[in-house]
């Protein structure tokens, strides 16, 4: 079983599809996939704008 990270309990708590959710943040759904599995860490521009949706710091979302 893999660790869900925090940018993605924000997505499934708010039952959101992986399409969706990017689509709010303005990335493709690959990108997202690949931020909620911490193979990328995001632009500094894609962090704000994730934590503008999801009305989380980016600390809380990328860092935690």
């Amino acid at each position: 079983m893999d660790d869900v990270t925090a940018l993605k309990q924000c997505r499934l708590d708010r039952r959101w599809t992986l399409a969706q959710a990017a689509q709010k943040i303005g990335i493709s759904e690959s990108a997202l996939s690949n931020l909620e599995h911490n193979k990328r860490h995001g632009s500094h521009d894609v962090q704000q704008r994730a934590s503008k949706v999801y009305q989380k710091s980016v600390d809380e979302l990328f860092f935690a």
